[in-house]
């Protein structure tokens, strides 16, 4: 299993847009599994990737990954 983050403490340099685009490639034209964890409160990602229909989103928030 390979792991790939895409972290900028700056906004605005295209993580979202990035990270959506590299889950289709992966998906479509390698046909790898995808898993994209998107921790982002303003939920960018998880809205591109909801929009497309291709994804499926768990009911599961990021707080209840990072806690107990």
């Amino acid at each position: 299993m390979k792991t790939l983050v895409l972290a900028n403490e700056k906004g605005g340099v295209g993580k979202s847009a990035i990270a959506c685009q590299l889950g289709y490639y992966l998906h479509d034209l390698l046909n790898k599994r995808v898993l994209v964890i998107d921790l982002d409160h303003q939920g960018n990602t998880t809205r591109s990737l909801t929009k497309s229909g291709l994804a499926t989103v768990a009911p599961v928030q990021s707080h209840q990954l990072l806690t107990e």
